[in-house]
């Protein structure tokens, strides 16, 4: 196995289930709205929010590397894993109940498994701010605090919405460009595109995620950067590119999700 791929196959676990947290302001340090009081606004169905409902993905990891000055291709690999999202049941928070959803990523005989909390409303999809590692159906008993949320989706979503997925000074915005048609395994269904400004990007850097009435079913994350060797001076671009398809989805309750041939 090359360098470059050892170095990168411990790169793609975690970018990978990043990926899979997608929209994912996952654990963040930035403020993050705190989860609202009073009665709970009427219950919505956009997103398949079902305990039983699972999801399987395709995830790759390119990296390529390239003179910045000529354009030559330095350095070209691309890792490939599989991720398998499934809804496993309710947990609840300070009385707030979420569904947790285990999410593993698969390489090469290996396995790495994290949880996002997450409960759906008439105002929107919501994730509680949790570590990913933070195992479910714990005994809270005090050692953990009514988390604050992130806003994964507001509804209604619409072409032009916008909306804060946490605030403060690093915030991170959403907006939805687009209704698109996308060609899964058994057929195709329609998602939302949405863009997600994140702090500090770069000019070239860009992010995407795909939800529709079938769950999650796109993400895709492009990054540039220019690499400077301290003893020559020489510049590289560095592109790196992560990718998450659904490849197949099993539905205990689809609602309003429907695929077309």
């Amino acid at each position: 196995m090359s360098r470059a791929k050892q170095r990168f196959r411990a790169r793609l676990a975690m970018v990978a289930v990043a990926a899979a947290l997608a929209l994912t302001g996952c654990e963040s340090d930035d403020p993050v709205f705190p989860a609202p009081e009073g009665p709970p606004p009427p219950p919505a169905s956009f997103y398949p929010l079902s305990s039983g409902n699972q999801w399987r993905y395709d995830l790759t990891f390119a990296l390529r590397i390239q003179d910045e000055e000529t354009g030559d291709l330095i350095l070209s690999d691309t890792l490939r894993a599989e991720g398998a999202a499934r809804l496993i049941g309710t947990e609840s928070f300070d009385g707030r109940e979420y569904q947790v959803e285990e999410f593993v990523v698969s390489q090469d005989g290996s396995t790495d498994t994290t949880w996002t909390r997450l409960r759906q409303d008439s105002t929107g999809l919501y994730m509680a701010d949790l570590s990913s590692r933070l195992r479910p159906f714990i005994e809270h008993g005090g050692t953990v605090a009514p988390p604050e949320e992130l806003v994964r989706l507001r509804y209604p979503l619409s072409t032009g919405a916008t909306w804060l997925i946490y605030g403060g000074v690093d915030s991170m915005v959403a907006t939805v460009e687009a209704l698109d048609t996308i060609g899964v395994s058994s057929g195709r269904t329609e998602a939302f595109r949405i863009k997600v400004d994140l702090p500090y990007a770069r000019p070239d850097d860009w992010r995407r995620v795909w939800y529709g009435r079938c769950g999650r079913i796109r993400f895709a994350w492009h990054r540039e950067v220019v690499a400077i060797d301290v003893g020559t001076g020489k510049q590289s671009r560095v592109i790196t590119e992560e990718t998450e398809t659904l490849t197949a989805l099993d539905l205990v309750e689809p609602g309003g999700c429907k695929l077309t041939p």
